[in-house]
């Protein structure tokens, strides 16, 4: 899937509202820039927590990689903040989809 160029545009100007109104628009944060690298991936290299957040909430997959292979948690080493980010989302979903496939009490 090629990437919405303005998506990418707002992600490398920070720019949470215009993020926001370019996936309500339909582009996809697991969308691939040239480069190969999500959505996700970019905002992590550029640092910005709040956009990580913003983009794994309007849908981002927390397991996506890049064309190298390379997960988002893989590219967070070295970034704590996007670190601690991915490894919260991650186990936030983790506890929804326990929630939700727990055997039901019949009575």
């Amino acid at each position: 899937m090629i990437a919405n160029k303005e998506l990418f545009k707002a992600i490398d100007r920070e720019n949470l509202l215009l993020i926001r109104t370019e996936i309500q628009n339909g582009a996809e944060p697991n969308e691939k820039n040239g480069y190969g690298d999500t959505a996700m991936h970019f905002s992590i290299t550029k640092g910005n927590l709040e956009i990580l957040k913003l983009l794994l909430e309007l849908g981002g997959d927390i397991n996506a990689k890049n064309q190298e292979g390379v997960s988002l948690l893989l590219q967070s080493i070295g970034e704590e903040n996007s670190l601690n980010c991915v490894i919260q989302f991650n186990s936030d979903l983790q506890n929804i989809r326990r929630y939700f496939h727990q055997p039901k009490n019949k009575q």
